[in-house]
């Protein structure tokens, strides 16, 4: 349960700090965190929040009678295996978006709609070429593939077998990483245009397609493959979903 922090803090004057874990921040990060230690491995964990409201960027405000969600717009990626992790973590029930999540316009106000994978390609091939399409879509699975192995390697190997695990299954993930998205579009045949438009969505990372490696790029793209969802509830039932999965296992969050 959520309750002030003048109270209680912990769970008793007696209780050792030893077997505590603390997270500072009640955030998307902080909650899935606290969540997984609690629900998977059994530890205790208290949460804290400076703030008035759970959620960070999810945390939502009532105006004259209407819910607005601050930060989350649509995600992706709820069919893989950490999209159904997630989902079972905050037990939140998604709804697909109809039709393109986005939708490019240019100077000469020509629209452009993103959508699924299917609808992509269907737009690259009549806007660029279907060669291109061929060799782009091609290079955005294999560095996919390449990318998570990477991260397996992070996440399992000591530092001294990382080098040796991507020599052996990461070779397109490490040389993606260290190019930057707009050489990759120009090797794939793409002019100035045409990269405008496939690195459209730069802004999410803050970065330009020429600062941007093409491993970031790719992995953002096929986020987006299997369309775009939003959850059942808004924002606030992941929060919801979050905070009661850490109090049902003994967790506490603390505002």
């Amino acid at each position: 349960e959520v309750s002030d922090a003048s109270s209680e803090l912990f769970w008793g004057k007696h209780h050792s700090c030893v077997t505590m874990i603390v997270i500072v921040g009640a955030g998307m990060g902080g909650l899935v965190t606290a969540a997984v230690l609690c629900k998977l491995f059994g530890r205790k964990v208290c949460v804290l929040e400076k703030h008035t409201q759970l959620g960070g960027c999810l945390h939502t405000f009532t105006e004259r009678g209407y819910e607005f969600d601050v930060g989350l717009h649509y995600i992706g990626g709820i069919h893989t295996s950490f999209g159904r992790f997630l989902s079972s973590l905050c037990n939140v029930e998604w709804r697909k978006l109809d039709g393109p999540h986005d939708v490019l316009v240019l100077p000469d106000e020509t629209m452009i709609p993103f959508g699924d994978k299917t609808s992509q390609k269907e737009t690259f091939s009549r806007l660029i070429s279907p060669d291109f399409v061929e060799r782009y879509f091609g290079l955005v699975e294999r560095c996919q593939r390449s990318m998570r192995a990477y991260y397996v390697g992070c996440i399992f190997l000591h530092p001294r077998l990382l080098d040796v695990w991507c020599a052996l299954f990461c070779t397109v993930a490490v040389r993606m990483m260290e190019t930057c998205t707009h050489d990759v579009l120009s090797e794939l045949g793409a002019d100035e245009a045409s990269i405008c438009i496939c690195a459209y969505h730069w802004g999410n990372f803050g970065e330009t397609p020429r600062n941007l490696s093409f491993a970031s790029h790719a992995m953002l793209v096929a986020h987006w493959w299997d369309g775009n969802f939003f959850p059942v509830g808004g924002t606030r039932a992941i929060v919801q979903g979050l905070r009661g999965t850490i109090r049902r296992n003994g967790g506490k969050i603390r505002l």
